[in-house]
């Protein structure tokens, strides 16, 4: 590392290219990011960020320009295989600003300008599809009495203010349960809050040469700017309002409720033999969030568990209903990830494709009638080829022939150009008499008429010269430049109307993102309670009744995740249990020797209470239960219930 210290050192006080000058001026706005400086095909780091990035990526670090002494620390790879290399850089905890060229170098005069359009985060990522499925992922910002949190990759935004405890415990509870990716805080001061037991990525706004004006910002205020500075206007897009939540409503639950009942992963860390796993029967990335979700926030709310359980009913009670929309709902992917992609500003053809492939589904599985959607998803199915080529941004080809007139005009020039070309070689060699003649393409002279050294006294006065080989000349005509014109203004022109066509969908995609988004939470919704219905009709659950009289009563309990890993390893069958607690038999004595079933049995009455405060059927024959403000366990805490190991 110090050799190439000295190597950084040591350029620095040589004289700079204007190249490296332009470089060295955009990185000092942007310190604590690795630069990815667009040069030509490829995106290229410098210095120190090529040192870590060529570590984290197993990438060859190089230098500049060995043969000029010029010994700039230098790595890079291919811009359009970026997404690889980013999420890399992402996931090991690295922030990244992206700097892409403001102008066709083929038009540039001088030094192509250059500029950051877009920054990414552990937080804000480059492209959802690398996020968890299961799981939001979310930038949280607090300040005072107020902690928020936002979701780029989906707009879900959300606050709370500290109403009736100490602050510190307040935020200390809702960044455990959250788990954000990201914090972002005012300053170092505000940073000390979560000091301890945070340990994921915090960005310090005073620090960020753009975010000014951070210490007058509130923090729902400061997350939008961050995003928006982050990725461009378009950086918060599916944001549509802040929801504000209250944890009064909410039961409390001790910090290590999850961990003892093992509800996201076992104590060996196997999500797979964990409660959320055990009941997760959802088709949709958005449904399986939202159980999520239901499963983090338990309710005192009566009024809002009755609601759920009257969807969840209506389900159970019709199960060749339920079977159809099960199978359609698997066709729709993830519905609110990919609306805030295909309308982001970096969004692809790829990204519209996959929506209009899950507004179908959507249509289909619920029937829609609403006129707006079906005009979007109309526009869709028309304009847009089913397979884009990667290199769409310089080849075109993703809108479809029949979508715009003006667009087949060009279409129709472009294809027949080979046509023309071939009528003219034809022609050529009948005039000249020379059969070896051929008419050729490149880059770099563009079309030109091609003939052998042997010939080159057949050759007409009128045929001007392009380029001498070695065993051949290269001529043009006043015909084939007209021809060659009117091909390449052909292609550039159709490149361009193309992309123009891709803005104006985007542009409707964002216009109707009220309906979109309400068709995707319509989606998850509908997901969830059906999965739910399916573990009353399938797995023998039952949904609850409640009452005010201090009553625990369960007929026919069973333990989920056992009762799972009991019949998946053809183990036999969970014994199921009875259990009533009153108000003055409020306790058991259980005893017996190690591995009979102990911890089992107390986690089996949790999880039926904790299940019937999320709105969920509960693992029996039958359950009356009394609602609870706060659940709280430690029950044997080393013990994977679901391997049949105990400590208690």
């Amino acid at each position: 590392m110090s050799t190439t210290n000295e190597n950084i050192k040591t350029q620095k006080k040589s004289k700079k290219t204007p190249l490296m000058e332009q470089y060295e001026s955009i990185k000092k706005n942007h310190p604590d990011e690795l630069l990815l400086f667009r040069m030509g095909d490829f995106y290229e780091l410098f210095q120190e960020d090529a040192v870590v990035a060529s570590k984290v990526l197993n990438i060859t670090l190089t230098q500049r320009n060995k043969k000029s002494g010029d010994q700039t620390p230098m790595c890079g790879f291919p811009h359009h295989s970026m997404e690889g290399p980013v999420n890399k850089l992402l996931e090991s905890g690295y922030s990244v600003a992206v700097c892409n060229q403001l102008e066709d170098p083929s038009q540039a005069k001088g030094l192509v300008k250059r500029g950051v359009t877009l920054m990414l985060s552990p937080g804000v990522v480059f492209n959802p599809d690398e996020l968890a499925q299961d799981q939001s992922a979310y930038v949280l910002s607090y300040e005072d009495n107020e902690v928020c949190w936002i979701e780029p990759s989906t707009g879900k935004a959300f606050f709370e203010t500290c109403k009736n405890k100490d602050f510190e415990t307040f935020l200390r509870s809702l960044v455990l349960k959250i788990k954000p990716r990201e914090i972002l805080v005012k300053n170092e001061v505000n940073k000390k809050a979560v000091e301890g037991f945070y340990n994921g990525h915090v960005v310090d706004a005073q620090k960020k040469a753009y975010l000014e004006n951070a210490e007058d910002l509130k923090p729902r205020q400061l997350l939008i700017k961050y995003i928006k500075a982050m990725q461009g206007e378009q950086g918060a897009f599916g944001f549509t309002e802040w929801v504000e939540l209250d944890s009064r409503e909410s039961v409390v639950l001790n910090d290590q409720f999850f961990n003892h009942l093992e509800v996201f992963e076992s104590n060996d860390k196997d999500r797979t033999k964990s409660l959320f796993n055990s009941l997760k029967k959802t088709k949709t990335p958005g449904g399986t969030r939202l159980l999520r979700d239901w499963l983090e926030n338990p309710t005192t709310v009566q009024s809002l568990i009755l609601s759920r359980h009257e969807k969840i009913k209506k389900w159970a009670d019709d199960f060749e209903g339920l079977q159809s929309l099960r199978a359609s709902l698997s066709e729709i992917g993830d519905f609110e990830r990919r609306i805030s992609r295909a309308g982001h500003t970096l969004g692809q053809p790829q990204d519209l494709v996959r929506l209009k492939k899950t507004l179908t589904a959507y249509i289909k599985a619920f029937d829609s009638k609403d006129s707006k959607l079906l005009e979007l998803c109309n526009t869709l199915e028309n304009s847009l080829v089913e397979e884009p080529v990667s290199s769409w941004q310089t080849k075109g080809g993703f809108i479809k022939r029949g979508f715009s007139n003006d667009l087949d005009v060009l279409l129709d020039v472009s294809l027949n150009s080979q046509a023309m070309i071939q009528n003219l070689e034809t022609k050529e060699k009948q005039s000249t008499g020379i059969n070896t003649l051929k008419i050729r393409f490149n880059n770099v002279f563009g079309f030109f008429i091609e003939v052998t050294k042997a010939h080159k006294n057949k050759v007409p006065d009128h045929y001007m010269r392009k380029q001498t080989l070695t065993n051949a000349e290269r001529y043009s005509t006043e015909e084939l430049s007209v021809i060659e014109e009117k091909v390449l203004t052909a292609k550039s022109k159709k490149l361009l109307l193309e992309k123009e066509i891709f803005e104006e969908i985007k542009l409707k995609i964002r216009q109707n993102l009220n309906e979109l988004k309400k068709a995707a939470s319509k989606t998850s919704f509908s997901d969830v309670c059906s999965s739910l219905a399916y573990l009353i009709v399938e797995k023998n659950f039952s949904l609850p009744e409640f009452n005010f009289e201090k009553t625990t009563e369960i007929k026919g309990g069973f333990h989920p995740v056992v009762s799972d890993e009991l019949n998946k390893n053809a183990k036999g069958s969970f014994v199921t249990n009875d259990i009533k607690l009153t108000e003055n038999e409020g306790f058991y004595m259980i005893t017996g020797p190690n591995m009979a079933g102990k911890s089992t049995l107390m986690r089996m009455v949790v999880i039926h209470s904790y299940l019937a405060q999320c709105g969920f059927p509960c693992p029996c024959k039958q359950a009356n239960l009394n609602l609870y403000n706060g659940l709280f366990t430690r029950v044997g805490a080393s013990d994977v219930l679901s391997e049949g190991l105990s400590t208690f």
